[in-house]
């Protein structure tokens, strides 16, 4: 078990509501709730060495939440892991939306997921899938060369 420190700051974009959203780690749901500013969620626990999941869930969503002025949608601004933030971090992430009908339908073709994005305009969810301990998989994604073992 490694104690670690991820954060992610979330922006919302409103039209006649503000987004509903949740914020997880792996099976976890950690934050529920109605973004009505920009706000930073942190967590800091202990995780098993391997594989996990920070992940941001845009919900409930209608075609009424989207004018041709307005759009109802999170920003991730920024995603920061035990203290250091990086554009990389958030680009490392997919993004499944979910399209709505009978938009999709009347569209030539949408990708099932979409990576490096920032803005999640669709009900659907971004996912991050980063590795414990994190300073290795920090020094995957930033590209800092080679690392031993």
């Amino acid at each position: 078990m490694h104690q670690t420190k991820i954060g992610i700051t979330l922006t919302p974009r409103h039209c006649n509501k503000w987004p509903l959203m949740s914020v997880g780690l792996d099976d976890f749901l950690l934050f529920k709730t109605r973004l009505d500013s920009t706000k930073t969620y942190t967590m800091d626990h202990p995780l098993d060495l391997g594989e996990h999941v920070l992940w941001v869930k845009l919900e409930g969503k209608t075609n009424a939440d989207t004018t041709e002025t307005e759009d109802q949608a999170i920003e991730i601004s920024a995603v920061t892991v035990e203290g250091i933030s990086a554009d990389r971090f958030i680009w490392k992430g997919v993004y499944t939306p979910e399209y709505p009908e009978p938009w999709a339908s009347q569209q030539a073709e949408l990708p099932p997921e979409i990576t490096n994005t920032t803005y999640l305009g669709f009900n659907g969810v971004w996912r991050l899938r980063f590795s414990v301990p994190v300073f290795r998989w920090i020094h995957e994604v930033e590209h800092l060369g080679w690392i031993y073992d």
